[in-house]
């Protein structure tokens, strides 16, 4: 059975322009086939490695090849910005972070400034690959081999679905003076926020049985606003008894 294994990075520092992941580039050899004594016999060498979506194979610089010194299996056509170019192929196994191994690689010499691997499609395509940006920091990992589909179109439509079957209800409204939150639940309560000095009041009128709609109280026939002053924000609790309006006084 194939063990799941994955990586996580997180920037510390904002949104990240490249991703770059520490790495360990190791002759070729087949890990199940080895006891433990023999993989540490192996010779590996420490690296930093670049997430190219754009390469369609990996590469290794050629002092990388040098060190750990590689025999070249074959040669293959290597495109760049310069143009179509012939270039050396080698066999290694690349590990990643948190015991990643990937296996009997084959790789293209190539010139790389600033990092000595480049991880291309043949290995990304292995797994999963994700990047995200919430809050503005980037978010990227990887996991091999790959699990499950990830559709973001068919998770904001199942959410959509969701926020629709609901009872419960979101109001906004927002004023040059004021923004205030209104939550309408399936119990017939609602909780007003308002800025310090402005409390705004939504009275909606409830019915319940047939005239109560899926998209929640804010389809009810009966809606009226009222405003006045107050320092703290209110909470105001209705009960499914009580239909007449709750207006405070001005």
């Amino acid at each position: 059975m194939n063990l799941t294994t994955s990586f996580t990075v997180t920037s510390n520092n904002g949104r990240l322009k490249e991703l770059k992941t520490p790495c360990t580039v190791f002759l070729p050899h087949r890990p199940e086939t080895m006891t433990p004594e023999q993989l540490k016999s192996i010779k590996g060498v420490k690296c930093q490695c670049l997430w190219d979506t754009g390469a369609s194979s990996s590469c290794i610089s050629k002092n990388l090849a040098e060190k750990l010194g590689l025999k070249q299996v074959g040669i293959a056509q290597s495109f760049t910005a310069a143009g179509p170019t012939l270039a050396k192929t080698y066999v290694v196994n690349i590990g990643l972070l948190n015991h990643v191994q990937i296996p009997m690689v084959q790789v293209s010499e190539a010139v790389l400034n600033g990092f000595d691997v480049l991880i291309g499609m043949d290995i990304i395509t292995l797994g999963d690959f994700s990047i995200t940006n919430v809050g503005g920091r980037t978010i990227f990992s990887f996991r091999v081999p790959s699990t499950e589909t990830i559709d973001y179109v068919q998770q904001d439509n199942q959410k959509e679905k969701v926020f629709q079957n609901c009872p419960s209800t979101l109001s906004f409204h927002l004023s040059s003076h004021l923004l205030f939150f209104v939550h309408f639940s399936p119990w017939d309560r609602y909780t007003d926020f308002s800025g310090p000095s402005t409390f705004l009041c939504h009275q909606n009128t409830v019915q319940r049985g047939r005239n109560r709609s899926p998209t929640g109280a804010l389809n009810a026939r009966r809606q009226r606003i009222c405003h006045t002053q107050t320092k703290k924000a209110t909470r105001v609790n209705v009960q499914p008894s009580v239909r007449k309006s709750i207006v405070p006084r001005t």
